[in-house]
């Protein structure tokens, strides 16, 4: 269990240096994604330009979460793998997603980018676009 945790929390420290090197550290004024929430486990806000269900969020969640959220797999009982099935779940997976606890640390990890592209459909309402 300690050895689980010191992975996940060395993902989450992982993820949330590429996302101070994306986000903070003297970026140019403007090159800053709007609510970037990385593992911060805060909620992301709607950008202008709200990221779409179809060519933004629905490519991140089958590469990284259809594998164990879907019919017939593991986590089965919270599928993800479709439009209706992740609005219905999008509080769930807005808290798991900002605080980094899925995927889980041995899986491979999306990029702060995608976390935020993700966090920030959600905070739009999660539209089927």
């Amino acid at each position: 269990m300690r050895t689980q945790l010191a992975k996940w929390t060395a993902g989450c420290i992982a993820i949330a240096a590429a996302a101070v090197g994306c986000y903070g550290g003297g970026a140019p004024s403007g090159s800053q994604q709007q609510g970037a929430t990385s593992c911060n486990g805060q909620a992301a806000s709607c950008p202008p330009t709200q990221p779409s269900y179809a060519t933004d969020v629905s490519p991140i969640v089958f590469e990284y979460c259809a594998g164990c959220h879907a019919a017939g797999k593991s986590q089965s009982g919270l599928p993800l793998d479709s439009y209706g099935d992740l609005a219905n779940a999008a509080s769930k997976v807005q808290s798991k997603v900002s605080d980094c606890s899925m995927p889980p640390s041995n899986a491979a990890q999306p990029s702060a980018e995608d976390r935020d592209a993700i966090l920030q459909w959600i905070a739009c309402g999660a539209p089927n676009d």
